[in-house]
C-alpha cells in the first residue's frame, strides 16, 4: 500500500476527522462511499483522508472517486488531478461528462442539479451506499450566512454532517476543518490539487460572502472551531426536531397521504413543533410542491379557532379539514382499500385495524340485562351465521336509520363530523350487503337491537379519530 498513508495517519488533520467521524457515526452500515472528487483541495483531501482511515482501520467498506465534468469551462486539469489523486491513494475512480454546454442563467443551480443526478445514478445499484462530499467548516459557515438573508430555519441553515437523499447517506467528514488546514495538510503529505478559478469571481454572492464577511467573522471569533461547533450543534438540534415531526406524523397516519391528529393530542405541542409537524404531513402529502411558511402559518391559525363548523385550508393538492375535535390533513385523492370481510369467534374479542380511523373489537356473548348503546358501542340481534364485512361508505347511496329515516350516506357522515376527505372511506360494519352500523355513529334499519339474555352481537369501537 502507498507509504502516503502512514504520513496522513500520524498527521493531526487526520486525527481531527477520525474523532468527527466517530462523534457523529458517520460510516455505521455503510458498505460503499463515492468520493465527490473535483480535484480542488477539498475533495482531494477528503479522499485523501478516507483512504487512510480505511486503511488503518480496516473498514470493511469499499471506496471510489468519482469526477464530474460538467462541461462548463476547460476543465482538463481538474480531472487529471482527479485521475492522478486516485492513483496515488490506489482507489477505483470513474469519470463522467455531463457536456452542459452553455447555461443562460443560474450556472450553479444547473451545474449542481446534474451533478448529483450523476452521483446518484452512479450509486444507484449499490447496497448501504454513501456519497462523501467535501464541504468543510468555513463553507458551512458561509451557508448559514448566506440562508440567514433568505430568511432561513433552523432545519435548513447549515449542513448537516449526515443526510438521506434519494435512498442514499450523504456524509461530511470535513466539518470540523478549516479550508487553511486543509490546503497545510495537502502540502504536508505532498497532493497538488487544481484551483476553480470561480471561486475568486465576487459576482457570486457566495464568494463575495467567502472574501468579505467569513475572515472578519473568524477573526472576531476566540476560535474558529467554536464556531463550527455551534453550527453542527444547530444541525444536531434541527435533525432532532426533524425525527420528532416524522415521528409524530407517521404516529398519526391514517392512509398514504392522509394525516389526522385530535385536537387534544395537538394542543399540547408547541407551536413550533406544530409548524414541524405540518410541514413534514405537507412534505409527505406534496413532496414536489410544499407549501410556504406562510401557508403553514395560516393552516396553524385555522386549527387553532375552536368553531363548531368544518373549515378548509387548501394549498395546490393538500388541503386540511378542521373542526372543533381535530384536523385531517389529506390529498383530496387519498384512499383506503383495507376494507375485508371477517369471522366472528364465539364468546373472545377479536380486534381489527379500521385503516388508521381506529380498532374494532367485535365478538359474541350472552346479553345481559341492560343493553348499552352509544357512539362506541353497540349492541345487535343478528343471525349466527352473518357475513360480516367492513365496507368503506361509498358503497351506499343512502342509508335507512333505525327508525326509518332515508338520509344520503355523505350527509349521515358529514352530520355526525367525519371530514370529507375520509366520508367515501368511512368504515360501515355489514351483514353481506346490508349495512348494520356507522363505525362510532348511528344504527341501520337492518340491525335490530340485541334482546335482554340472549347471544348477542357486540361491537367496541376505539377510535384514532375523534369529531
Amino acid at each position: 500500500m502507498p507509504d502516503i498513508f502512514q504520513r496522513i495517519a500520524v498527521h493531526a488533520l487526520y486525527a481531527t476527522v477520525l474523532n468527527f467521524i466517530h462523534e457523529y457515526n458517520i460510516f455505521s452500515n455503510i458498505l460503499h462511499i463515492d468520493i465527490a472528487l473535483s480535484g480542488g483541495a477539498d475533495s482531494v483531501g477528503l479522499a485523501a483522508l478516507l483512504a487512510a482511515y480505511r486503511h488503518q482501520s480496516g473498514a470493511n467498506v469499499s471506496l471510489r472517486t468519482h469526477h464530474i465534468r460538467h462541461g462548463l469551462r476547460n476543465d482538463a486539469y481538474d480531472s487529471e488531478i482527479a485521475r492522478t489523486t486516485a492513483e496515488k491513494l490506489a482507489l477505483p475512480h470513474i469519470e463522467t461528462l455531463l457536456n452542459l454546454g452553455d447555461v443562460a442563467c443560474n450556472v450553479e443551480a444547473v451545474a449542481r442539479s446534474a451533478r448529483y443526478e450523476a452521483f446518484f445514478g452512479a450509486l444507484a445499484n449499490e447496497q448501504n451506499a454513501a456519497l462523501a462530499l467535501a464541504h468543510h467548516g468555513d463553507e458551512n459557515v458561509e451557508t448559514a450566512i448566506w440562508r440567514l438573508g433568505r430568511g432561513c430555519g433552523a432545519e435548513g441553515l447549515c449542513m448537516p454532517p449526515v443526510r438521506i437523499a434519494h435512498g442514499i447517506r450523504l456524509v461530511r467528514p470535513l466539518l470540523a476543518c478549516s479550508k487553511a488546514d486543509i490546503c497545510q495538510f495537502l502540502r504536508d503529505i505532498g497532493l497538488e490539487w487544481a484551483e476553480d478559478p470561480t471561486n475568486n469571481n465576487d459576482i457570486y454572492t457566495r464568494n463575495r460572502i467567502r472574501h468579505e464577511i467569513l475572515p472578519n467573522i473568524m477573526q472576531v471569533s476566540t476560535a474558529g472551531a467554536n464556531v463550527y461547533r455551534s453550527l453542527l450543534n444547530v444541525a444536531q438540534d434541527a435533525s432532532a426536531v426533524s425525527s420528532f415531526a416524522e415521528y409524530y406524523a407517521n404516529a398519526h397516519e391514517i392512509d398514504a397521504k392522509t394525516f389526522y391528529v385530535s385536537r387534544k393530542e395537538w394542543n399540547v405541542l408547541h407551536i413550533g413543533a406544530q409548524s414541524q409537524v405540518l410541514r413534514h404531513m405537507a412534505r409527505c402529502i406534496t413532496p414536489q410542491a410544499c407549501p410556504s411558511h406562510d401557508w403553514i402559518m395560516r393552516a396553524l391559525a385555522m386549527i387553532r379557532q375552536n368553531a363548531q363548523t368544518h373549515r378548509l385550508c387548501a394549498c395546490g393538492s393538500m388541503a386540511i379539514y378542521a373542526s372543533s375535535r381535530g384536523f385531517c390533513a389529506t390529498a383530496p385523492a387519498a384512499q383506503s382499500s383495507i376494507w375485508q370481510a371477517f369471522d366472528v369467534p364465539a364468546c373472545n374479542a377479536t380486534p381489527f385495524d379500521v385503516a388508521g380511523f381506529g380498532s374494532l373489537a367485535i365478538f359474541r356473548a350472552a346479553a345481559c340485562d341492560e343493553m348499552p348503546n352509544t357512539p362506541h358501542f353497540a349492541s345487535f340481534c343478528i343471525a349466527p351465521d352473518a357475513a360480516l364485512r367492513l365496507c368503506p361508505a361509498h358503497e351506499f347511496d343512502t342509508l335507512t336509520t333505525s327508525d326509518g329515516r332515508v338520509t344520503k350516506t355523505r350527509e349521515a357522515l358529514r352530520s355526525q363530523g367525519v371530514p370529507e376527505p375520509l366520508r367515501a372511506q368511512w368504515p360501515v360494519l355489514c351483514d353481506g350487503k346490508t349495512p348494520l352500523w356507522v363505525v362510532g355513529g348511528m344504527r341501520t334499519a337492518g340491525a335490530p337491537k340485541a334482546r335482554p339474555h340472549e347471544i348477542a352481537l357486540f361491537v367496541r369501537w376505539s377510535p384514532k379519530i375523534e369529531f
